[in-house]
């Protein structure tokens, strides 16, 4: 089966250090040239050998500009789905990549969707397709473009839209994503579209060893000191600390950052669940930015073996700030290291299910209330 999927809500940049933006870019579509151009700009990167659905009327894609299908929706109406999933070796494998981009789609009441398969293979990606296009029927959910895309030229899958699949071109439709207007207007806004999953993961790689030092050897001090870490006055400095670091956004250096010292500590600290718990007492979708940059800056200064908290803390405020596909690399950094670690499997539990942002805002009383 697969490895990687992923699920989020558009649209923010890709670099956890400048995820501030709160004005998301809208992108409408028109046809395939549109969507080719759209994919990169929702993921933060270039899939390959990958199934893309974006869904469409909410949260940064606005309704596509086909005969009949309706205004733009609300924002509020629904999460605005998209989901990436990696395509199987083994085409028997095919019906439950299908279900897995199919289920959230039903599960939130999506209405229009379209889809891209990226692949040079064109009889998996007719496969792919028939199976696709015969569940979004079943489910009673439009598809209004259904292509497969090599990198250079699309050809149209199944019928959908304005789109035919027995006209044009049968060598393809050559397409630019790159040039197309909408990556000219994401440059000007400062966002980065990656060339592929692993540079948008290389976005949480350590920092250099002499950048990291200062952090390890925090650590090693607060190790030696063997302090106790169990009482409420720790979980109380964690919030404090976090709160304090959190609320500057746009200092002369940027975000803020914690020190050397107290990011020794603070990862000790992370290791034990009731201080790692009291680090998200004010995480919310507005504050999801800073925290973003906050988590990703400490995973990339820490040393080995306590990298998996901040990995999941990062993975959770990228989910929260809409960037499903930066939330899955950081929960496959997190169970990397602890393939057990519970704010990390609860984290991608979340993305599994296309779980929308909203719901952490509707459960912030439950989560908060004492055990």
């Amino acid at each position: 089966m697969t490895d990687h999927r992923e699920t989020s809500v558009p649209a923010h940049p890709t670099d956890p250090a400048r995820a501030t933006d709160r004005d998301p870019q809208r992108l409408r579509l028109r046809g395939p040239d549109d969507l080719l151009a759209a994919v990169p700009l929702v993921l933060g990167f270039t899939p390959s050998d990958s199934l893309v659905v974006l869904t469409f009327g909410a949260n940064g894609v606005s309704s596509p500009e086909r005969s009949g299908s309706g205004a733009p929706r609300d924002p509020e109406d629904g999460p605005g789905l998209h989901l990436r999933i990696d395509l199987p070796a083994d085409p028997a494998d095919l019906p439950l990549v299908v279900e897995e981009v199919v289920a959230p789609c039903r599960r939130y009441g999506v209405a229009i969707v379209a889809a891209v398969v990226y692949s040079d293979d064109h009889a998996l990606a007719e496969a792919t397709a028939d199976g696709l296009a015969e569940a979004f029927d079943e489910a009673g959910i439009r598809v209004v473009d259904l292509v497969r895309a090599d990198g250079s030229h699309w050809f149209a899958l199944a019928a959908g839209g304005g789109v035919d699949p027995g006209a044009g071109d049968p060598q393809g439709t050559p397409y630019d994503a790159g040039s197309h207007p909408a990556r000219t207007e994401a440059v000007v806004r400062g966002r980065v579209v990656h060339a592929s999953r692993a540079d948008l993961a290389a976005l949480l790689d350590p920092l250099p060893r002499p950048r990291r030092a200062g952090v390890e050897r925090a650590v090693a001090m607060e190790r030696y000191r063997q302090l106790p870490r169990t009482g409420p006055a720790e979980s109380a400095w964690v919030t404090t600390t976090v709160e304090r670091v959190t609320a500057v956004t746009d200092g002369p250096d940027g975000p803020g950052v914690l020190t050397d010292d107290e990011a020794g500590r603070m990862l000790l600290a992370l290791e034990i669940g009731q201080h790692r718990d009291a680090s998200w007492v004010h995480l919310t979708r507005e504050t999801s930015a800073a925290h973003l940059a906050l988590w990703s800056d400490l995973l990339r200064r820490s040393p080995a073996g306590v990298r998996a908290a901040p990995a999941a803390l990062t993975g959770l405020a990228a989910w929260l700030h809409g960037n499903g596909a930066l939330a899955w690399c950081a929960v496959d950094r997190c169970l990397a290291e602890v393939p057990q670690h519970g704010l990390g499997r609860l984290v991608g539990d979340l993305l599994a299910a296309a779980t929308p942002p909203s719901w952490w805002d509707q459960t912030a009383e439950v989560r908060r209330s004492p055990a």
